[in-house]
């Protein structure tokens, strides 16, 4: 239900530190402000988002067989990097093919499993692992550090076909 979601929520949470520095970039604008005003809701969003999913969705537990950390780092500063370095944004043209550029990028990233790589979620302390429980490969994302299975059943929230959320 919430899968696709979900990955959106993600998508513009992990780009909102590219909008907030383009922002940056073109001080003092109407843009500047817009794009700092869509980095801003995009992380408030996405917080609001887990917050309520954790208060309001029912736990149940799961007991993770394996689990493996997700931490494609290079791969994001690369989708970061590119447009952020290549890009000169001062012509229409130049905003066109940046909307482009993200949209392409937004549809390889919520069909994928860059869905893993969140500076934001990182900055603020949750962790992403991909995990089995029975025989189904998940996500799980958590505010606590794993280097092994853990022994006891977690609680979680689903938030979507793949998507957990752990509840402390």
């Amino acid at each position: 239900m919430f899968n696709k979601r979900t990955k959106i929520i993600l998508f513009f949470s992990s780009y909102a530190p590219l909008f907030a520095i383009l922002g940056i970039r073109i001080a003092p604008s109407i843009e500047s402000y817009a794009l700092w005003g869509l980095s801003l809701l995009s992380i408030l969003f996405a917080a609001l988002f887990f917050t309520w999913m954790t208060n309001n969705i029912s736990v149940h537990q799961i007991q993770v067989r394996e689990l493996s950390s997700q931490s494609e780092v290079l791969g994001f500063i690369v989708t970061y990097v590119i447009p952020f370095v290549t890009f000169n944004i001062n012509t229409w043209q130049d905003w066109a093919s940046l909307l482009l550029l993200l949209i392409v990028i937004a549809i390889l990233y919520v069909n994928s499993s860059l869905v893993y790589v969140n500076p934001v979620l990182a900055i603020l302390g949750w962790h992403t692992y991909s995990i089995t429980v029975e025989t189904q490969q998940r996500i799980l994302i958590t505010r606590q550090t794993y280097d092994q299975p853990p022994t006891a059943s977690l609680n979680v929230v689903t938030l979507g076909d793949k998507f957990l959320l752990e509840k402390k």
